[in-house]
């Protein structure tokens, strides 16, 4: 009985060690320094082909991205219905890229790089080219 006993524990402390590491990939960043990292919005465009004074060519842009450092991902975030996102990341220099449900309309894979300052969270806006001309 002492044996099941000790593997439901050390089964457990797997289990929150899994949940630990799922969270860091989800955004929620570094546990060293949780009040840094970036926010801001993303936007596509053009939405249409002829942009003029009274059609914005841009649109805020919903959807699902991965943060690279070093060819290595550390996070996952996604953007709400006006674009908006917050993800918690150590300072420093990432790449960050639509994931692989999330399209634009330009098959090629898009990149967008951004360095995280110390203090806070650092502003950004994010844009992915629909290919439309």
């Amino acid at each position: 009985m002492k044996t099941v006993w000790v593997a439901l524990l050390l089964a457990a402390g797997l289990l929150v060690g899994c949940q630990s590491t799922s969270a860091l990939n989800q955004g929620s960043g570094s546990s060293q320094d949780p009040a840094t990292g970036m926010e801001g919005h993303v936007y596509r465009g053009p939405v249409v082909p002829v942009c003029t004074e009274n059609t914005p060519c841009d649109a805020p842009f919903s959807g699902g991205f991965v943060v690279w450092k070093y060819g290595i991902e550390v996070a996952r975030f996604r953007s709400d219905e006006k674009g908006y996102f917050k993800v918690a990341l150590e300072p420093g220099s990432y790449t960050v890229t639509l994931d692989d449900k999330t399209q634009v309309g330009l098959p090629m894979r898009q990149m967008q790089s951004v360095a995280v300052k110390e203090g806070g969270m650092t502003q950004v806006t994010l844009s992915f080219d629909t290919g439309i001309r």
